[in-house]
């Protein structure tokens, strides 16, 4: 029997991490002229290629090939024509003028389009094999993850203006001034993207998350919940239930807070080496992307090696050790980069318990139309709606699996410690 062949979207992930961490060191230690970003994609080759024994196919029969029944047939024509309908309308009512909403422009068919298209892979996704099913989840999320990115035709957000400009002057000199170790990992991205493949650093600087997030979260995504559900299709298209504005626009922040959901993805199933790799390497790219992602992404994925690696009489010790930094870590951060970037001292008061617990209590839009209005209904009890999602996730792990309730809760409640320490940090 010959061995399975290598995951190809595993080691697409560890490349990009590894162009990221050498590119960040080396902008640090020596800037990124050409000379430096043609070194670091060659030292990324190499890792990638040193690493690829760790990331190999499960064994798996080959899928059957068989005629498609018509109704399923017809539902996939029905989809592509719909996409790309929705695609076109998107292109079409592309703008300039600063819209406070990508929703002034395009008609109100577009959403009848994403309504018709969502109902045909409820109908599908069930009925057709892994693959074709992977390809129709992946662009479906393009295409949700994508409409700020084609409407706004000059760019969406401010921040992504400020990004492109010092990812030029990086081209341009090598290094801005003055050197921070953060942001670094999307900036090594954008500028290795550039001189590998051409376009523009817009261009690339635009669709590195809609994009990046629209591939690697369904596949991570199955990966891992192809074990615990008969039909894990079904929930990833449901979890574009969630809000998901950080995967429309590239910024760091948003950069970063993908990487730590994927970290935190992948440690469903910690089976082997390769795994833990993995989150290690993802969770230093989100380091050098933006530290309030990248030192809980780190932490987490530390605590997971030694859960997994250590023996059983070590766990607790681990585990205390682990909250502990987990509390302090990103107020003590804050505190640093604060200090070093305003040079003020920082006052600890403590903010009104009103203040504090203001997202649990329902506002009212005071909206004159009300049946148009339901959504910021929804908007506005959205404190009470994440825990009523949190006490459902709970009772599930409850149910299916103990062991989670633990091992994802105690990190949640030490980030809320976490942040209620930073909530008494003011400058």
């Amino acid at each position: 029997m010959s061995k399975p062949p290598y995951s190809l979207s595993s080691l697409a992930l560890v490349f990009l991490a590894l162009l990221a961490i050498l590119g960040s060191l080396s902008y640090i230690a020596l800037g990124l002229p050409l000379w430096g970003r043609i070194i670091v994609i060659v030292l990324a080759l190499i890792g990638t290629y040193s690493l690829r024994h760790f990331f190999k196919k499960e064994a798996s029969e080959k899928p059957s090939i068989s005629v498609l029944p018509l109704p399923v047939l017809g539902a996939i024509i029905i989809y592509v024509l719909v996409f790309l309908a929705g695609i076109y309308q998107l292109v079409h009512n592309q703008s300039e003028r600063p819209l406070i909403s990508p929703w002034d422009v395009l008609p109100w068919t577009h959403s009848l389009l994403y309504a018709v298209a969502t109902f045909c892979l409820l109908y599908l996704l069930p009925r057709l094999q892994k693959n074709l099913s992977l390809v129709l989840i992946i662009l479906h999320y393009s295409w949700s993850f994508s409409v700020a990115l084609i409407v706004y035709a000059i760019g969406y957000g401010f921040d992504p203006f400020i990004h492109q400009a010092t990812v030029k002057a990086i081209e341009d000199l090598g290094r801005v001034y003055p050197t921070t170790v953060y942001y670094l990992g999307q900036y090594s991205l954008v500028t290795i993207s550039h001189t590998l493949f051409g376009f523009t650093v817009e261009w690339w600087d635009k669709i590195l998350v809609p994009i990046l997030a629209a591939l690697s979260l369904p596949l991570v995504l199955y990966n891992k919940l192809k074990n615990h559900f008969s039909s894990p299709f079904l929930i990833i298209l449901l979890l574009l239930l969630l809000p998901f504005s950080i995967f429309i626009v590239t910024t760091p922040q948003n950069l970063a807070y993908l990487l730590l959901i994927i970290v935190v993805i992948w440690s469903l199933k910690v089976s082997t080496t390769g795994d833990l790799i993995m989150m290690s390497l993802l969770s230093l790219m989100a380091l050098f992307t933006q530290p309030i992602a990248g030192i809980p992404a780190l932490l987490f994925t530390l605590y997971t090696i030694g859960i997994t690696k250590l023996p059983v009489r070590y766990k607790k010790l681990i585990t205390t050790t682990f909250l502990g930094f987990l509390v302090i870590s990103l107020p003590l951060a804050f505190y640093i980069f604060t200090h070093q970037s305003y040079n003020q001292p920082l006052h600890v008061t403590w903010p009104p318990l009103s203040d504090l617990f203001s997202f649990l209590v329902p506002e009212n839009p005071v909206r004159e139309i009300y049946y148009l209005d339901l959504v910021y209904f929804f908007s506005a009890g959205r404190g009470l709606l994440y825990i009523a999602l949190i006490l459902f996730g709970v009772a599930c792990a409850w149910k299916y699996k103990k062991e989670y309730v633990t091992r994802y809760g105690l990190p949640v409640l030490a980030l809320v410690a976490s942040a209620l320490l930073l909530s008494l940090i003011h400058i």
